[in-house]
């Protein structure tokens, strides 16, 4: 069987030491230098006068890596695939806590319940049929996140043994994420996801052999992934960045010959002028490039199946795979024709509403401001969450579900600002250089900032100092926060990952001492699901 990676957490800038967002640590980091110098840029009492162009190349790694934030928590696909990592714990926690009531499972259960099928044991047995499906809970979101990020691995995906089809993968993701949040916020009214219509709509499509809906069915599959993507619009937007400071060469290929462009940073790009037709330009400011990062902007943000209702189950798929809805916007701007990047000149809102809702009206797309109405419907009617960004507004939230509740706040928050200004999230390097930088301009900016980073000094965990919040809420979240993380990491490689647990946390703090923490992750596993750690045993065939 194929060996796939379980998952892709990490999303470097051009240079890998350079800097680093990790999507399963929720952490932005910097190079040493790159701090230093960052710091330096952004003091108030910085003389202007002396930056370098070594200031404006780190503060364009900052820049590239804060899009990656705002990719993961901002864009309807990246907060899906952020909630798939804590959505794995929770969709399984009833079964592993019944499961350890019922044995004394091993690590790991995806083993365990390998050798008892091949033992001959079935699902009709409680135990092995809880493994089964806790196993294939996992791997189903699993699957969903390798498919979406990584296309080109579809093929082992396909010939993996637990693979179901792109259909069930899709309703298990979704499904799990949507009813997680309907648990933490809405538990009685169930608004964000009706999951009885939802089964009943796929096990239709599956009995009448849709394509992508049923076991064995080939998959469709574009050749960018959301990887892709997100690289390429950070990249570009850096790249954009860089050239509007008036101290680089805006050419593109120097900008290649440099090493900035190469590999997943401009296979998108790439992508995008084959599919077009459209000549490569000479300079990263150009209209293509802008209108290539509206593509981008608008591939990563369906709306189908969150925030809004699915209306079409079958071309699903088609409507919300970012790298899918990619390919389409540019075979239409292809048959458009090359006017269409005309239209984007000066980085401009009303451009983006116009062109943006123009190629999803030309390729069926719900809207971006259907999702937002939807957004702002929830915030009315449901009081849960109304109370969230209440939580938000004062960085005090609540114990339950905090990692839950920090993401949704975020993304929310972000999605206001996005309706009132797209262009700048679209466009941020255009933005963030030149004469549009304003008061404005750096208000989002510094609105919507990672939460969490490492320092010059520190490779710890530190949340950003945000003006009018209390430090003691901010720490408090803090611990908390990652808290929950921890035990995502160690119930994932419960589930999924042979060998002993590793207690391998020094990320988060500079004093890490593995026998210290494991005494309280101990105790965090026994509360959660009657086990702690240290009762999990490696599991072996002769002790099964």
């Amino acid at each position: 069987m194929p060996t796939l990676p379980t998952s892709f957490p990490e999303f470097p800038a051009i240079f890998n030491a350079h800097g680093l967002y990790n999507s399963e640590q929720f952490v932005l980091r910097l190079s040493l230098k790159n701090h230093q110098l960052v710091d330096e840029a952004t003091d108030p009492d910085f003389d202007r006068s002396k930056m370098t162009a070594e200031h404006i190349k780190a503060y364009s790694t900052y820049l590239h890596e804060t899009i990656h934030w705002w990719q993961h928590v901002g864009s309807t696909s990246g907060f899906i695939l952020s909630m798939c990592y804590p959505a794995q714990t929770h969709i399984n926690h009833s079964l592993l806590a019944e499961l350890c009531k019922l044995s004394n499972p091993k690590k790991s259960i995806k083993t365990s319940a390998l050798m008892g099928e091949l033992a001959g044991t079935t699902h009709t047995n409680q135990a092995q049929g809880l493994a089964n499906s806790i196993v294939n809970n996992s791997l189903d979101i699993d699957a969903f996140k390798t498919w979406i990020l990584r296309p080109d691995l579809s093929a082992e995906l396909y010939q993996g043994a637990y693979f179901e089809s792109q259909g069930h993968c899709f309703n298990i993701a979704y499904g799990s994420v949507l009813s997680l949040l309907n648990g933490t916020f809405d538990s009685a009214l169930g608004r964000f996801v009706q999951g009885d219509s939802w089964d009943k709509a796929f096990r239709e499509l599956s009995a009448r052999k849709v394509e992508g809906y049923y076991y064995g069915s080939p998959m469709t599959r574009s050749r960018i992934g959301v990887v892709d993507l997100f690289e390429g619009q950070a990249c570009f937007n850096q790249l954009v960045f860089l050239a509007r400071s008036g101290m680089f060469d805006p050419s593109i290929e120097e900008f290649r010959r440099q090493g900035f462009l190469h590999g997943v940073y401009e296979r998108a790009f790439l992508r995008f002028l084959e599919l077009t037709g459209l000549s490569c330009p000479n300079f990263v400011d150009d209209p293509i490039v802008s209108l290539f990062l509206l593509v981008c902007d608008v591939a990563i943000n369906p709306v189908e199946g969150f925030p809004c209702a699915i209306t079409d189950f079958s071309k699903l798929i088609y409507n919300a795979d970012p790298g899918i809805r990619f390919e389409r916007m540019c075979i239409e701007i292809a048959e458009i024709g090359p006017s269409i990047s005309a239209r984007v000149k000066v980085c401009s809102k009303q451009e983006y509403m116009e062109v943006s809702s123009y190629l999803a009206e030309r390729c069926c797309f719900a809207s971006a401001a259907a999702g937002q109405r939807q957004i702002e419907d929830w915030i009315t009617n449901i009081p849960g969450l109304s109370a969230l960004m209440t939580e938000h507004r004062d960085f005090s939230f609540s114990d339950t579900n905090v990692v839950i509740r920090v993401l949704l706040s975020h993304f929310i928050s972000m999605s206001f600002d996005k309706r009132d200004n797209p262009e700048f999230f679209c466009w941020p390097g255009y933005w963030k250089a030149g004469s549009e930088l304003n008061d404005q301009v750096e208000g989002l900016w510094l609105r919507h900032l990672s939460l969490f980073s490492d320092k010059a000094d520190s490779d710890a965990v530190f949340t950003r100092i945000i003006p009018g919040k209390d430090p003691k809420l901010l720490l408090n979240t803090q611990d908390r926060f990652f808290a929950n993380v921890v035990v995502y990491d160690l119930t994932r490689q419960w589930i999924l990952v042979d060998g002993p647990f590793k207690i391998d946390f020094g990320w988060l703090s500079d004093n890490f001492e593995a026998e210290t923490w494991s005494v309280s992750i101990n105790e965090m596993f026994r509360k959660l699901y009657g086990k702690g750690l240290s009762d999990i045993d490696r599991y072996s065939s002769d002790s099964s």
